[in-house]
């Protein structure tokens, strides 16, 4: 069971509410909420302190091994040099989080549109809804990165996926850390449309461009994917780099 799912039935199963098992751990009940409606992913010592506070062990949770996907300096090179306008990086966080969730809701039956996708992440209603699926859960994570833009929340680059929570390295600088724990989390098995989403948001917030497949790019992304699974994310990143404007760069 993923740990998110499993935090979950262990609450229920011990009768704790959220601002009850939140005292027993140590952190703020918003926190228990938020991990449990998928807004947010428990860092590893929060998961840990969460799951010790039910009676239960984190025995399937790990972290990646240290270089477990490779990476070369040479890829890093334009992204550290770029400088950006907020406002494109916003607008295109804004696109691909309308074009993830049309495309997580179509995979569970429900037909709504790029614009109804927008709608729901705007907070506003659309015919039908979306009902309490895996898509409505993933609609409150996306709205939550579009709105770290104008807050002073800075997205946390941790995630979990299936029984593995991978996190960043937050001794790297950006955006090293942030393209590192892009790579390694997808070799983990997280999804890659939404690893982009929660990379970039962090990107931006430290002023760095929004990353994205370059257009026209999507059988070299698949190539770089490939590889990136294989071990090697140089390629993947030297060709989200690709997206950066020219003249937003130093070099």
């Amino acid at each position: 069971m993923p740990v998110i799912d499993r935090l979950a039935a262990l609450r229920h199963q011990h009768g704790y509410n959220p601002s009850q098992l939140a005292a027993l751990a140590g952190v703020a009940p918003s926190t228990i909420t938020r991990i449990e409606a998928g807004e947010r992913t428990p860092a590893v010592d929060v998961a840990e302190r969460t799951f010790s506070a039910l009676g239960a062990t984190l025995t399937v949770l790990s972290r990646p091994a240290p270089g477990a996907v490779y990476l070369a300096n040479r890829a890093l090179r334009t992204i550290r040099a770029a400088k950006v306008d907020p406002s494109w990086s916003r607008y295109h966080a804004a696109r691909e989080a309308a074009s993830i969730l049309e495309n997580e809701a179509a995979t569970e039956g429900w037909g709504i549109s790029f614009s109804d996708a927008n709608e729901l992440l705007n907070d506003r209603t659309i015919a039908g809804g979306l009902g309490a699926t895996r898509a409505s859960r993933a609609k409150r994570q996306l709205a939550g990165l579009i709105r770290s833009f104008t807050t002073a929340e800075v997205p946390t680059l941790t995630y979990a996926t299936g029984d593995l929570i991978v996190e960043s390295d937050t001794t790297s600088p950006m955006p090293d850390q942030a393209m590192r724990f892009l790579v390694e989390a997808t070799h983990a098995g997280a999804d890659p449309s939404t690893i982009r989403m929660l990379t970039g948001c962090a990107l931006a917030h430290h002023g760095y461009p929004w990353l994205t497949v370059p257009h026209g790019r999507d059988r070299d992304y698949e190539r770089a994917l490939d590889a990136l699974l294989r071990g090697d994310g140089t390629t993947m990143v030297e060709l989200l780099a690709e997206s950066i404007p020219t003249d937003w760069t130093d070099g």
